[in-house]
């Protein structure tokens, strides 16, 4: 069999793909909570007990004075961003770098 007819083989099995999406602004999908929570988990038991409660209690959100100020940022911006916000507020360790 020559690779001619791999090809002619998979396309009587597989469909063709036909279009391509990609949401990068989660339009679609909501991805943004999915963010937040990441980002609080992220601290782990750096991040005192009274304020993941407080968190868990306004759904894994971080506050909208530190989202407000993320949005739209590449990672590599928006990460120091976040920590400086953790240890200035919510008194993360201090030892946390980005």
């Amino acid at each position: 069999m020559t690779d001619d007819d791999d090809v002619m083989e998979l396309r009587k099995t597989h469909k063709a793909v036909k279009a391509v999406l990609f949401d990068l602004d989660g339009t679609l999908l909501d991805t943004e909570s999915l963010s937040d929570k990441a980002t609080i988990e992220a601290f782990g038991n750096s991040l005192p007990h009274l304020i993941r409660e407080e968190r868990r209690q306004d759904g894994d959100r971080l506050p909208w004075e530190i989202k407000k100020e993320i949005l739209g940022k590449q990672g590599e911006d928006w990460v120091p961003m976040v920590i400086s916000y953790a240890q200035k507020t919510w008194g993360v360790n201090s030892n946390i770098r980005a």
